[in-house]
């Protein structure tokens, strides 16, 4: 009875090794494809974070254009109403 469980657990070892043995080129291949995946993510998050901060750099040089030439029309609106009001006391 001792020598059948010596050789059960000498076959089982055996198995659970041959089985180890064939999951661990799978379970290599599945990790390198993941860590591939995962460069991929990193580097397509890259692009985005650095089209993001473009873009917000765009928006505050809009806001800027924007104020500028609010104050410009503002100033062109002071020009005219005091060039109307000359012409009209000129008359």
């Amino acid at each position: 009875m001792k020598n059948e469980l010596n050789a059960c657990e000498k076959k089982t070892k055996v198995d659970l090794d041959e089985f180890s043995r064939g999951f661990t080129p799978e379970i290599a291949k599945i990790f390198k494809e993941v860590r591939r995946i995962m460069e991929v993510e990193n580097s397509d998050l890259g692009v985005l974070k650095k089209q993001a901060h473009q873009l917000s750099q765009e928006r505050i040089k809009l806001q800027n254009d924007t104020l500028v030439l609010e104050n410009k029309v503002v100033e062109s609106d002071k020009d005219l109403g005091f060039k109307y009001k000359l012409d009209v006391k000129k008359k």
